[in-house]
């Protein structure tokens, strides 16, 4: 047989007959052996945990740049080029915590008179536990 020929039947193979034996495996696949699969609510759950990650993690992140900045400040020997890089880099970190904070108060402060839980994320499908149930 030629090559061409075996390249043939091989395609055709991958794009005619798995699809049908993966279609069968699905026919029988989600009966009580394990979660069915993803939706919306699971969807909501991952960006939930996300949101709730990524927060403290930039406040930890600023953090950590603010102390190599103090010890970058503190090392330079009063040389000119360090102290402005040091100064610099402090400044851009307070102002990242400053923005962290402030978004936050503005989150409390919407709540506060909308009484719309804004720090949950919610498409509009309770039961993932970050939506309430109506």
């Amino acid at each position: 047989m030629s090559r061409k020929f075996i390249g043939v039947i091989t395609t055709a193979f991958y794009f005619v007959i798995s699809p049908l034996a993966v279609f069968a495996a699905n026919a029988t696949a989600n009966q009580g052996l394990g979660p069915g699969p993803a939706g919306v609510v699971q969807l909501q759950e991952i960006v939930q945990r996300l949101i709730n990650f990524i927060v403290p993690f930039a406040f930890i992140l600023l953090t950590i740049i603010l102390i190599v900045a103090g010890i970058k400040f503190l090392t330079s020997g009063g040389e000119a080029k360090p102290i402005a890089a040091a100064g610099q880099t402090i400044t851009w970190a307070l102002l990242g915590m400053l923005f962290l904070i402030l978004a936050w108060l503005i989150l409390m402060i919407i709540q506060a008179f909308t009484g719309v839980e804004v720090t949950k994320f919610c498409i509009g499908f309770p039961g993932a536990g970050t939506c309430p149930n109506p």
